[in-house]
């Protein structure tokens, strides 16, 4: 508990609807712009976030990718776009210099994010990224595995869709899709999170203030299937390890108190090299795993599920895939130890301190707060109460009320041999 002890530091303020974290000693400012689209659109949004950074256009004027590029460099400016389930990220870098970090803000939130040129040729070349890396998902084992995963464990969810249709849909967008949807970007941006130094000036402060911030875009609710054993494999020519998942989805919600009671039981079976699963079949048994750990997802948009995920040489993968099952049973019936529970509890002393490490982390994790509607402040200070609070009766009620042995999914890729020949062990 004495690791966990909450400082008095305020270092994220949360009003009118922007996020300001104080980082007084940066060399560089940092800046967060997250549109909330239409889940519906998502196919159209990946387009659109590929195509960003090639020109802009600003007060009527077009700018090509060159210039842009050539303002941007000078000013030491940096900045990346990405869209993922319904959101669309600018994740910035800007110089301490209160004009030119203006000017680059300018150049990259009111043109290049809101107003991006888009023309046929690079329309066209996005598309062709984006399905190239579709396509070659399916040669993916861990990809394909997690795909089949998701869509036994939800009868709704962005994993509804077979990669082949998405590459359909993605050949489909055209540039008046793309068009139209940038057009509504500037009034649909629902989080803003920047930093701040001692320096700041009143003109750049206006202009992040000005940013609209109050669009809620409906998102995809993942309706989970109901709870049934499920196994399936599936072969993955040419790839020389065996990839095993296991999954099941829960009642519990993101913001259920009884979440930080399944994260520790998570954690204890699979969180690294000392969790029970590695410490077992890789360092116990001498198993040719390259990797086995658990891990428990949660969103506003979806119940937490728990996703065990290992990688075995071929000869391996039976014998792994047997102790798992096995461990998963005692760790559902059984729970943890004490001195497991204390170990979780005082992990998150080194996560805790990484997460603030640098500015650009510390905005990174504040605005990740930011989108799900709550104070990132009041999050960030609230948790190490919530981590102590819980107890080995909330980690073993947790465990028997929300999780069924006999009801796992279980998706295995590769060629299952059921001989262990022990050269094939690390």
């Amino acid at each position: 508990s004495q690791t966990l002890t909450s400082t008095s530091t305020v270092h994220a303020v949360h009003a009118n609807d922007t996020t300001t974290v104080m980082t007084p000693d940066a060399p560089a400012i940092h800046l967060r712009v997250t549109s909330a689209v239409d889940a519906a659109k998502q196919i159209t949004l990946n387009v659109l976030a590929q195509c960003m950074g090639n020109g802009c256009v600003i007060k009527n004027h077009s700018y090509t990718s060159d210039q842009c590029d050539l303002e941007l460099s000078k000013r030491a400016a940096e900045r990346s776009f990405t869209a993922d389930r319904g959101y669309l990220h600018a994740a910035i870098q800007l110089p301490i210099d209160a004009t030119d970090r203006l000017t680059a803000a300018s150049i990259i939130v009111n043109g290049e994010y809101f107003a991006p040129s888009i023309d046929r040729k690079t329309l066209q070349a996005a598309k062709k990224t984006i399905s190239e890396e579709l396509v070659a998902s399916k040669s993916d084992p861990t990809q394909m595995a997690q795909h089949r995963l998701m869509h036994a464990m939800f009868k709704t969810s962005p994993y509804n869709k077979t990669v082949d249709q998405k590459v359909q849909e993605v050949a489909r967008v055209s540039l008046n899709d793309v068009n139209a949807l940038k057009r509504t970007l500037k009034q649909s941006v629902t989080a803003v999170t920047v930093s701040s130094t001692d320096d700041s000036t009143q003109r750049f402060d206006s202009f992040v203030t000005r940013i609209n911030k109050k669009h809620l875009a409906s998102r995809l609710q993942w309706i989970p299937n109901a709870k049934q054993h499920h196994e399936e494999t599936f072969e993955t020519p040419g790839n020389a390890s065996n990839v095993i998942m296991v999954g099941q989805v829960t009642s519990i919600r993101h913001d259920d108190p009884r979440l930080y009671a399944l994260r520790a039981a998570v954690h204890v079976l699979g969180g690294g090299m000392s969790g029970r699963l590695m410490s077992t079949i890789r360092g116990k048994m001498g198993l040719g795993t390259y990797g086995i750990y658990a891990n428990v997802h949660y969103s506003p948009d979806y119940p937490a599920f728990v996703v065990v995920h290992g990688t075995f040489a071929p000869a391996a993968a039976e014998a792994g895939a047997a102790k798992l099952a096995s461990m998963l049973n005692e760790w559902v019936s059984k729970g943890l130890t004490q001195e497991e529970l204390d170990d979780w509890k005082s992990h998150f002393q080194g996560p805790r301190a990484m997460a603030l490490d640098t500015p650009d982390r510390i905005v990174s994790t504040h605005h990740e707060t930011a989108l799900q509607g709550k104070d990132p402040q009041a999050e960030w200070d609230a948790f190490p109460e919530r981590v102590e609070s819980v107890t080995l009766n909330a980690v073993k009620d947790v465990l028997h009320t929300e999780l069924d042995p006999s009801a796992f999914v279980t998706i295995r890729s590769g060629v299952w041999a059921t001989e262990h020949d022990e050269s094939d062990d690390e």
